[in-house]
């Protein structure tokens, strides 16, 4: 069976109903793939050895405990052309004071577009479809 490594960048909360989502997105994609993922999130106020994962997620909810931390990891799949997904909650713009709104923004401003937003089945098929390792 083909397996894929899945670093999600943020601060996981198990009392956020979009954090226990995007597991179990992930887990959806996976069986509807026939493979397996291994995913881990990354806590944006730790380091990380990115380079053990085959695609970085920016999961929703904020404010991340480190700004920066995101956008480390951000900047690290852009610039080693690894997959990337962020979701509507992580590029949205819906507020200037929004932390997530600012991350999207710095992202794009500071190191050219490095994501982009869906919403659907088919592109998280196509993540793993892209990082599946035979």
């Amino acid at each position: 069976m083909q397996s894929a490594r899945i670093g999600i960048i943020g601060d996981f909360n198990p009392e956020y109903p979009l954090h226990l989502a995007t597991n179990g997105a992930l887990q959806h994609a996976a069986d509807s793939l026939g493979v397996t993922i291994h995913s881990k999130w990354l806590a944006t106020d730790a380091i990380h050895d990115s380079s053990e994962y085959q695609a970085l997620l920016c999961s929703p909810g904020s404010p991340y405990r480190s700004l920066d931390g995101a956008l480390d990891g951000i900047q690290y799949a852009r610039e080693s052309s690894l997959p990337f997904l962020g979701s509507w909650a992580t590029s949205s713009t819906q507020s200037g004071s929004s932390r997530t709104g600012l991350c999207a923004s710095r992202a794009t401003t500071r190191r050219g577009p490095s994501h982009f937003q869906v919403s659907n089945r088919t592109t998280m098929s196509a993540l793993a479809s892209s990082t599946a390792e035979p």
